[in-house]
């Protein structure tokens, strides 16, 4: 009897390899959806004589770089036991892809008890012990043995230990409360992705395929309120080989990153205040939710090549993000929305987002400058009258510190 594949027993892994056209066999292991695999392989007819009617000569075949590799994975932070005041933060395999994405990766450390002084929900004052700007922080307690989160920043000015914000928090973090460890990635142009393999494994030794020389395409991260945020990423790659060494194997747990709900301190946040009040909320009804980051990739042709390219390079990183709002005082401005001011002016509004209310399961986003770069479209959003916009992040310096991730253009982080 055949031994079929099923499209829900699989195994979807990855590993670096060395070069473009190498391909390796130790993998990482995701929990994703069923990969969706498109060959690209060039085959044209040259319309040839043929000998006989109803006979074909053999097509002009091309090499089988070009084909995509796409999957969706929901969006993990830490394993169960995390314990942030002893363990280090561990890159789970959505992060690492991302981070490859994106450009590079920095940490904050914990401290136990750091917040102390006449704080706001802008303002934070530590004992001794301070963050780097630009870099997400969040500040908690431990409650009946879990770490809750009472706030989190963005850090964008230092000095004695006064951390101002780059908007108001959910809240003023009592104090007492320590200090948290995040991952903040942000943009890099000096770091390149590294060329990875992917597998697809079934149930049995001969269900195996795997893609060589992939380069990240993209990758489309969803936040809809109410719902766990999932990303979607789309991969190039330069050739493929059918293995036999199939079998099941599973993936590393982490925990998943909560939905977006006011009680798992969740919220976005446009066109953020400053004020030092604390905002719960942040900006309602805002639908739609999604950042998309698209590299341009230049292929290297090579005709001592495998497959006929030596290198995929990334020449540019963009991101676009998109969402409906609805209309209401809170985007108008003037005759026009604060969105329409922005594509006009070319002048810049924040956008950001957090989910997460404990050590393990936190994530923040922040463009701090974003442009609208096309008209906002008027209309009918889940039964809401409203707009629907996008924007991409533009030229960011204001933070105290030039030091990277601070005055970059985008940043996400995990805690």
């Amino acid at each position: 009897m055949a031994n079929y594949m099923s499209e829900r027993l699989f195994s979807l892994g990855y590993s670096d390899q060395v070069d473009l056209t190498t391909a390796t066999s130790s993998f990482t292991y995701l929990q994703s959806t069923f990969p969706s695999i498109s060959f690209a392989r060039e085959v044209e007819d040259l319309g040839l004589t043929a000998a006989q009617d109803f006979s074909i000569e053999p097509r002009k075949v091309g090499s089988k770089h070009g084909g995509t590799l796409s999957f969706t994975v929901p969006l993990r932070s830490q394993p169960s036991a995390y314990d942030p005041t002893s363990d280090s933060i561990t890159v789970n395999p959505e992060m690492d892809l991302l981070t490859e994405l994106i450009g590079n990766a920095a940490d904050t450390p914990y401290s136990a008890g750091q917040i102390g002084g006449s704080n706001d929900a802008n303002t934070w004052h530590t004992t001794s012990v301070d963050h780097a700007v630009g870099m997400a922080s969040w500040a908690g307690l431990v409650s009946g043995g879990v770490h809750m989160m009472s706030s989190l920043g963005w850090i964008k000015t230092l000095a004695a230990h006064e951390h101002t914000l780059f908007e108001d928090g959910i809240a003023t973090p009592p104090n007492g409360n320590g200090v948290y460890p995040m991952r903040t990635i942000y943009p890099d142009s000096a770091q390149v992705p590294t060329p990875k393999t992917f597998v697809v494994k079934g149930g049995h030794a001969e269900h195996d395929i795997r893609l060589i020389g992939c380069i990240p395409e993209g990758a489309t991260i969803s936040f809809s309120a109410g719902d766990v945020p999932t990303v979607e990423f789309t991969y190039r790659f330069t050739d493929y080989s059918l293995d036999s060494s199939g079998g099941l194997t599973a993936a590393t747990e982490y925990m998943r990153l909560p939905p977006v709900l006011g009680n798992r301190k969740g919220r976005v946040f446009l066109n953020g205040t400053s004020t030092g009040v604390a905002n719960t909320e942040g900006t309602c009804g805002v639908g739609s939710f999604q950042v998309t980051i698209t590299p341009e990739l230049v292929e290297v042709p090579c005709h001592g090549a495998a497959e006929g390219v030596s290198e995929m390079k990334i020449i540019r990183r963009d991101a676009t993000i998109g969402f409906n709002v609805p209309y209401n005082a809170t985007t108008t401005s003037g005759t026009d929305t604060i969105f329409g001011n922005s594509l006009s002016a070319g002048t810049g509004i924040s956008i950001s987002l957090q989910v997460g209310d404990r050590a393990g399961q936190i994530f923040a986003l922040l463009i701090p400058s974003a442009i609208v770069t096309a008209q906002p479209s008027f209309g009918v959003n889940d039964s809401l009258v409203g707009w629907s916009v996008e924007a991409q992040p533009g030229a960011y310096t204001a933070d105290g510190s030039s030091v990277a991730p601070g005055d970059t253009s985008f940043r996400m982080a995990f805690g």
